[in-house]
């Protein structure tokens, strides 16, 4: 099928009829509602409208690609998440009719050696880990392409995404969260396993029935997480995530404990506990401790400027809150707490577990209505605006593509399944931009050359 093209609606109702979608009646009394001469354009908007596929599944049928949206069990519903290694769906278990959430890796990187040790590893870590506070893994697949991880549904958005919508969190609030997550870490720094990659990004927040009930938040994305040697049945020789170059720096930049940028493999527990520290400070501020323009510029400035302190931004920070921060962004690992449990128990006094609701539904915009909820699960763009590196493992282009005609026939947001192609570079345009530079200069330098002279000739 040349690209632009849909599918025909002979061949989207055969493919409907093959994923077993929509029920046969239901199927039937909508196609007799079509008018004369309508296209498989006209019925992807019509099921997409009643509620009998989502736009997601809608469009990838539309394209050719309802294959795409079954594997083994789990029906995907939507995408809800992309980074370095994969993408993340809501998807629904057949049989169980449970919502879970989906994490697929990349094809064309499961098909290396790094990408699946580090995905196999993610799958071994999250498997051994069971607490409140830690998103808990269901199911896993990894005998043939393609390889997923799946996970508990959370309605809920990250905290990265929290704050990005709603600013920055009452300080009560925040030292909840934290105190949440610390748990969460302390459960797995208790068997033995370093997450690594700590940022709010990283962080879920499971809203509660009770609109005043603060929600729970839960550790998730163990992808970096270093397992160590003789850990419950972990190998001896396998005692690191995966092997990388000595000089590769591995991790999110603004959560970056400064140990871990000089050596992935040395950092411990306390690198979560500065990870999680710079993760306090966002959420107090709505902005890393650390900015920067490059990776470099912000690696260099974690491990050489002083701790900022929250309270040029906001202060009615109280001073115990800046004390346990300092301490858990200690330049050196010895100086912070000595355990996540000791974080959680020090931020105690100072929790005030607010209702989220007023914070989160006052600036929420974005509403999708697949999924019943103004909250978009494992947060679309946290990933991808957090610059989370995986030692060159880029974000991989979408095996699939929808034209933009038939995206147009979904409602807003449209979804976007395709890379956007860049444009080519104006070379012409930068071109005449430095004809028009060197032409300046020569005329500056031409116009001190006249004055000199003058000045001479008038001597």
């Amino acid at each position: 099928m040349a690209e632009g093209e849909s599918i025909g609606l002979d061949e989207y109702l055969a493919q409907l009829g093959e994923l077993r979608l929509v029920e046969p009646v239901s199927l039937e009394n909508l196609v007799g509602r079509l008018a004369p001469g309508a296209t498989s354009r006209d019925l992807a908007l019509l099921l997409a409208k009643g509620k009998y596929l989502t736009r997601y599944q809608a469009a990838r049928i539309l394209a050719g690609h309802g294959n795409g949206l079954r594997l083994g069990q789990y029906i995907l519903l939507e995408e809800v998440g992309r980074g370095g290694m994969g993408r993340v769906y809501r998807a629904r278990h057949e049989v169980m009719d449970r919502q879970v959430a989906l994490k697929v890796l990349n094809r064309r990187l499961a098909k290396g050696q790094r990408a699946p040790e580090l995905f196999l590893r993610e799958v071994r870590a999250a498997s051994k880990l069971h607490h409140p506070n830690i998103i808990t893994a269901h199911d896993a697949w990894m005998n043939s392409l393609p390889f997923y991880l799946v996970f508990e549904f959370i309605e809920g958005p990250t905290l990265s995404t929290l704050v990005r919508n709603g600013g920055p969190l009452p300080f009560g609030l925040a030292c909840e969260y934290v105190r949440q997550a610390a748990l969460g870490l302390a459960h797995a720094h208790e068997r033995g396993l370093v997450h690594r990659d700590i940022k709010p990004g990283n962080l879920m927040l499971k809203l509660g029935e009770n609109p005043d009930d603060p929600g729970i938040v839960k550790v998730g994305d163990f992808g970096l997480a270093r397992l160590y040697p003789g850990w419950q049945g972990n190998n001896e020789k396998e005692g690191d995530s995966i092997e990388v170059n000595a000089e590769a720096i591995i991790g999110t930049p603004d959560y970056l404990a400064p140990e871990q940028a000089r050596s992935l493999h040395g950092v411990d527990s306390r690198g979560d506990i500065y990870s999680l520290g710079c993760t306090l400070y966002y959420l107090l501020t709505a902005k890393p401790p650390y900015p920067g323009d490059t990776t470099l510029e912000k690696v260099i400035k974690h491990g050489t400027e002083a701790i900022p302190d929250p309270r040029l931004i906001r202060p009615d920070v109280p001073g115990g809150v800046v004390e346990i921060l300092r301490g858990m962004m200690a330049k050196s690992p010895e100086d912070r707490p000595a355990t996540a449990r000791e974080v959680a128990e020090s931020l105690l006094p100072f929790v005030e577990a607010s209702a989220i609701s007023s914070h989160w539904e006052k600036k929420a915009t974005s509403q999708d209505p697949d999924s019943g909820t103004g909250i978009s699960p494992f947060g679309p763009s946290d990933q991808s605006t957090q610059d989370s590196l995986m030692d060159g493992l880029a974000d991989p282009a979408s095996e699939y593509g929808l034209d933009d005609e038939a995206l147009r026939v979904f409602a807003e947001p449209p979804i976007s399944l395709k890379r956007k192609r860049t444009e080519p570079f104006a070379w012409k345009q930068v071109s005449g931009q430095k004809a028009l530079i060197g032409t300046a200069i020569v005329a500056a330098i031409g116009s001190i050359l006249v004055w000199l002279l003058i000045k001479y000739l008038s001597r």
